[in-house]
């Protein structure tokens, strides 16, 4: 059984554990909800660390 290495065991460091998946990033999140909407929304629906509030989700739409 293999094991994740998460930030508090790897000792706080700010790198990245390599199996992170991509919708997994929130910084990507946020710039692909800026750059591209659509990939950005997938993103955060797919992300397993990233929880979407569907009040934020349907403002930013209508502003957007």
């Amino acid at each position: 059984m293999k094991h994740k290495k998460t930030f508090q065991q790897t000792g706080g460091n700010s790198v990245q554990n390599s199996t992170e998946k991509w919708c997994d990033n929130p910084n990507l999140a946020d710039v692909l909800l800026f750059l591209f909407p659509p990939l950005g929304l997938y993103s955060v629906f797919k992300s397993k660390k990233i929880i979407p509030h569907p009040v934020k989700v349907g403002v930013g739409l209508l502003v957007f």
